[in-house]
């Protein structure tokens, strides 16, 4: 394991290799180790798995794939590999995409673009290319718009009713008002028969944010994150594409439906695809200047 600074962005990056010999039990144990050394800082894993699922663009998901997916959501660890038509190992035996680039929710966001490369890398497995920091290396604090609402006590009581209508609206399709007891009812329920908590996070956000707006003033504030760019042509539009980017990908990353997974994937390389296009433009009308990781993957910890 090894610490790495780029500007203030400091984050561990780990290399791994799964002995296909040995219980995937075995493993999980030293990721759980790292994890708490890690704490709360970014954590990069490059991991040669031996593990095949369909979650990381796999033709096929075997008992090993399965229980290495189920760790990683439970760690809330994402996996970055996108699909493509090029898999990272490949040998006279057959193709796989048994390697594996793994992030945090930490470092989630400062990870980008992420391919394999058609290079030769002297072995069975492809170069694979990402790019680190690639927005705003000096970006502090939390990843939250940087709103601030005057909250006055003659403003509560409409606070109060507002958010018991958006959250009916929002977990109810309902638009009259509901009695509290009947909604926190129907709230539980589908909080407890959920296979997709992200989606009940997301609607919570939205009904507080809607019963804000209207309820209260926006306070001032003064944006301190873009004055240190690492890169000229990033833009306050990209960012916004980047947290819709990564929403996207943790919906359907999370997804156990295999129909609703499906679904989510087409919006999420949707989204993605026009993601792409205006980094493209942006580089263009600006340059380019960023920081990139190229490896092969390597047998080691």
């Amino acid at each position: 394991m090894v610490e790495i600074t780029l500007g203030n962005l400091k984050f561990y990056m780990v290399n791994m290799y799964l002995d296909i010999t040995e219980k995937l039990e075995k493993t999980i144990e030293k990721i759980n180790d790292i994890l708490q050394l890690t704490n709360t800082r970014g954590l990069l894993i490059t991991m040669d798995s031996n593990s095949r699922s369909r979650t990381w663009h796999d033709k096929l998901t075997n008992s090993r794939g399965k229980k290495l997916k189920k760790f990683l959501i439970s760690k809330q660890l994402f996996v970055m590999n996108e699909d493509s038509e090029m898999t990272t190992f490949q040998s006279t035996r057959g193709s796989s995409n048994i390697d594996l680039t793994i992030s945090n929710n930490k470092l989630l966001k400062e990870m980008q673009d992420w391919k394999t490369v058609e290079e030769e890398s002297c072995s069975d497995h492809k170069i694979i290319q990402f790019y680190i920091g690639q927005y705003d290396a000096h970006q502090t604090g939390s990843d939250f718009q940087n709103i601030k609402y005057v909250v006055r006590e003659e403003n509560r009581r409409k606070f109060e009713t507002l958010i018991t209508q958006e959250m009916a609206k929002q977990m109810c399709g309902s638009r009259r008002r509901e009695d509290n007891r009947i909604l926190d009812k129907h709230i539980s329920l589908q909080i407890a028969n959920t296979e997709d908590m992200e989606d009940i996070v997301s609607k919570f956000s939205d009904t507080l944010t809607a019963a804000c707006d209207k309820s209260f003033k926006k306070a001032r504030t003064h944006m301190q994150t873009n004055r240190h760019k690492t890169v000229p042509w990033w833009t306050e539009e990209l960012t916004i594409a980047r947290k819709r980017v990564n929403a996207f990908k943790r919906k359907y990353q999370r997804t156990k439906n295999n129909n609703i997974r499906e679904q989510r994937k087409t919006k999420y390389q949707a989204e993605k695809a026009q993601y792409q296009t205006k980094i493209k433009n942006a580089k263009r009308s600006r340059g380019n200047n960023t920081v990139t990781i190229l490896y092969p993957q390597t047998h080691g910890t």
